[in-house]
Order: C-alpha cells, then structure tokens, then sequence
C-alpha cells in the first residue's frame, strides 16, 4: 500500500515505481470530498484499477489530492 499526496495549490506529476501488476487507486479530491463524507462507504468501493507500464505508473495529482494505491 502507497499513499501519494500533492501538499500544493498545483497539479503535479508523479510516477510511482517499481510496481508489480495491476494496481487500484482511491483518489480523495475536490470532486470526491464530498461523496466520501456523505457516503464513505460508496466512497471506498469507487477504484481505478490500473496496469503500470514497466513496473512504473504516471498520475497527476490535482491541487491537495491524497491517492491511495493498493494492489489489485
């Protein structure tokens, strides 16, 4: 488990390495604040699964977004 925060008021491009297979992300953002507060169960079942390229995953993170990465 990764936990990946952008601390600035600006987008930011990350690449996390290395990874082995097929990862999910929870991204906790302006857009999806709400619904985890409101609903954190719905919140936590809502993932973007992914296969890094290489082992290595490019994300851009928006301004103060926190993004959990689990294996798949």
């Amino acid at each position: 488990r990764m936990l990946v925060a952008n601390l600035t008021p600006v987008d930011q491009d990350v690449v996390l390495a290395p990874l082995a297979g097929e990862v999910q992300l929870r991204r906790l953002n302006e857009s999806t604040a709400a619904e985890a507060g409101a609903d954190p169960r719905g919140f936590r079942c809502r993932l973007e699964r992914v296969a890094p390229a290489d082992g290595r995953l490019a994300v851009t993170l928006g301004p103060y977004e926190l993004v959990r990465v689990d294996p798949a």
